[in-house]
This record gives C-alpha cells, sequence and structure tokens, in this order.
C-alpha cells in the first residue's frame, strides 16, 4: 500500500484512502448532495446482518485507537470534499462498541453547494446506494437540488 507523509511527518494514505474509506468519502458526499443528509453506519454489514467493526480499518490509520481513526476520517474527508463542506456538513462520528467491536455512526448534513470529490466526481446517495453522476444527469440532478449554484 502506498504512503506519504503528512507535514506533521506523521504517516497517511494517499488520495483518496484505498478500500473502505474511499467508499466511505463516496458515501459522505452522496449524502451531502442528497436532499436531507442522512446517517453512515461504518463497521456494519447490512448484506450479511454482521457488525465487523472498524477495527480492520486501524492498520491504516497509524494506530489501534478511535481517536486515530476518526482524525484518519476527518482528515480524508477534508483532503477529498474541502474544509469548508467538512466543517459545515459532518458531524463527529459516535462511536459505539458492540460485543467486543466498534461501530461509527456519522450524521451528515445536506449542503447548501454541490460537494465533489477532489473537485471533479459528483455522488449521490440513492435509497441504499451511492451513486456517480456525470453528464446532463448530473446537470439536471444539480439544477434541481441546488439550483443555479
Amino acid at each position: 500500500m502506498s504512503e506519504e507523509k503528512k507535514d506533521d511527518g506523521r504517516e497517511k494514505l494517499k488520495k483518496p484512502v484505498d478500500g473502505r474509506m474511499c467508499d466511505i468519502i463516496k458515501s459522505i458526499a452522496g449524502f451531502m448532495n442528497s436532499f436531507k443528509g442522512g446517517e453512515l453506519v461504518i463497521g456494519y454489514d447490512d448484506d450479511n446482518d454482521k457488525v465487523i467493526g472498524i477495527e480492520v480499518d486501524y492498520p491504516y490509520t497509524g494506530s489501534k485507537e478511535w481517536d486515530s481513526w476518526e482524525n484518519t476520517l476527518i482528515q480524508t474527508c477534508v483532503s477529498n470534499l474541502g474544509g469548508s463542506a467538512t466543517k459545515l456538513c459532518l458531524k463527529s462520528p459516535e462511536q459505539i462498541i458492540h460485543k467486543g467491536k466498534t461501530i461509527a455512526i456519522i450524521i451528515i448534513l445536506a449542503s447548501a453547494k454541490p460537494v465533489y470529490i477532489k473537485d471533479t466526481e459528483f455522488f449521490v446517495r440513492f435509497p441504499g446506494q451511492t451513486r456517480k453522476l456525470v453528464g446532463p444527469e448530473a446537470d439536471n440532478y444539480k439544477k434541481e437540488r441546488f439550483g443555479n449554484h
């Protein structure tokens, strides 16, 4: 797995962070671009109705602690979605321990302006899924959702 150094010398994963964190960022962007925002549960497998925990992500955060995982999430949001969107729309994750595994619940507010991943990719949350919109489909959605932004 490729890594780069942060300004403070600690290691972090490269853009937008491989694996689950990339999917998490897409979902967060999708909720921000939705009409109402939403709640994202991380560490739970819907398909198998099973708690898997966020501990599987700990090796990529540099620590085996919640604070490090939360910091990685926030920094990844800032670097991929922008600091202003992250500050305005992302509430601090809630940590829940269930049978020895950690679940994160994140409340995401709808953004007043379109939110893009790395200023190029536009995602929207649909029931049970996050989809990338492009071309006329994206243009029509943004016009209906955001007006003339």
